[in-house]
């Protein structure tokens, strides 16, 4: 196994590897700011110190889960089972339902991840029946048996920091799911209709959640030998695949353009990290965030909090919280 050694201009900053880009002002944030800090806030309330303060800092800058989240892992998980573990449907489906039932709404969002979970639950099941199907069409494409999620940890050329990233399956497989348009993540007094209505399947990888897709799988392509990759997208009322013979996005030269594009950023970043010392410097070097962003769709004491120190870039004592 190759040991990467990572430069002491990345390790004052917490940041141990690249990942798939997104955007900057947020992975700053996360990366150089709110991880080490809340690492410090757990640490500080085991030896009881600063106890009140840190949960304050753990209680306000937890991450968010939701409940479209929340059933895609479960989606995956109960793949695994079927196609790995070799369970019945049957037994996967009714442990898939307990398990979502088990998940607590965000109590912050005006009732629309609790809307968002009453009307993907009757939907969870035939989601995985139509992700089952397109993984055994994607596994006969690829012509290999199915083995799951898998850490690729390596460098990107003309980076010091290795790049992560995890595919769903076989080093090249990611799955996605489609659950219900943005009206039903509403309260019902809200919506204009009391029906939930189903995603639709993309029939391009253009759109612009798509080509996220594509730079992610363009990593798996990258740190997998260059193994062309598969994407195999679930509703409830069907399935699609994408793969290089049907789709522009996934062909070599395409994917060696996004990566291209990648190692870029990511050459951005190492720039960055070595001219500042500190979270605060590092936020000085990019335009203000737009908190209005899927990117930043946090709880709103995380938000305002990020607000407020992105606002005082140059006022050390708002980000000396701890």
């Amino acid at each position: 196994m190759t040991i990467i050694k990572i430069p002491d201009y990345a390790k004052r900053h917490h940041w141990w590897h690249h990942s798939n880009p997104k955007d900057r002002s947020k992975s700053y944030f996360d990366k150089s700011f709110v991880r080490p800090l809340l690492a410090q806030a757990k640490i500080n309330i085991e030896n009881d110190i600063k106890h009140d303060l840190s949960q304050h800092i753990l209680d306000s800058f937890q991450y968010s889960d939701r409940a479209v989240m929340c059933a895609g892992r479960i989606v995956q998980k109960s793949l695994d089972k079927m196609l790995i573990d070799g369970d019945a449907y049957p037994i996967v489906g009714l442990l898939a339902d307990n398990e979502f039932d088990k998940y607590i709404p965000r109590d912050w969002d005006q009732g629309r991840d609790q809307a968002q979970k009453e009307a993907i639950a009757p939907l969870l099941r035939s989601v995985i029946l139509n992700a089952f199907q397109g993984m055994r069409e994607a596994l006969e494409l690829t012509q290999e048996p199915c083995f799951p999620e898998t850490d690729l940890l390596n460098k990107l050329p003309g980076c010091d920091l290795p790049y992560y990233t995890k595919p769903d399956y076989n080093k090249r497989i990611e799955l996605k799911t489609k659950w219900v348009n943005n009206k039903d993540g509403f309260p019902s007094f809200l919506k204009t209709t009391n029906e939930a209505s189903i995603k639709s399947l993309p029939k391009t990888l253009s759109g612009i959640f798509e080509k996220s897709w594509v730079s992610q799988v363009a990593g798996y392509y990258a740190l997998n030998d260059r193994e062309l990759p598969v994407i195999v997208v679930a509703n409830a009322n069907g399935h699609e695949i994408f793969h290089a013979e049907n789709c522009e996005q996934l062909t070599p030269d395409y994917l060696d353009f996004v990566i291209s594009q990648t190692i870029d950023y990511c050459q951005v970043t190492e720039l960055h990290l070595k001219k500042t010392s500190t979270p605060m410097e590092l936020c000085q070097l990019i335009d203000a965030p737009d908190f209005n962003s899927i990117f930043w769709n946090e709880k709103p004491s995380f938000k305002a909090l990020a607000m407020d120190l992105f606002a005082n870039r140059r006022d050390i004592k708002k980000w000396q919280i701890l």
